[in-house]
C-alpha cells in the first residue's frame, strides 16, 4: 500500500470510531446537487448510486468496500 493508505488505515478502529457512519438499508445519504464537503469510502457492504425518483429511479452504480464516492459534491 502507498503512504496515504498506510497513514489512513494504520489504526482503522480509531479512524472508523471517529468518522464512520453506519447506514440502514435504503437510507439516503445525500441527493444530487446538494452541497457538501465530504467524500465517503465504503468500508463494508455496498452503496447504490441512483438517479431519478419513484418509478423513474434507476441505479447507475453499485460500490463496494474500498470504493470512494461523494468527492464531486458542490462546496
Amino acid at each position: 500500500p502507498g503512504g496515504l493508505e498506510r497513514l489512513l488505515f494504520a489504526e482503522p478502529e480509531r479512524l472508523f470510531g471517529r468518522y464512520a457512519r453506519r447506514l440502514e438499508p435504503g437510507e439516503l445519504l445525500f441527493e444530487a446537487g446538494s452541497r457538501g464537503k465530504e467524500a465517503y469510502v465504503v468500508h463494508r457492504g455496498a452503496v447504490g448510486i441512483s438517479v431519478g425518483s419513484g418509478a423513474a429511479e434507476h441505479t447507475v452504480a453499485r460500490l463496494g468496500p474500498g470504493e470512494l464516492f461523494g468527492e464531486m459534491a458542490q462546496v
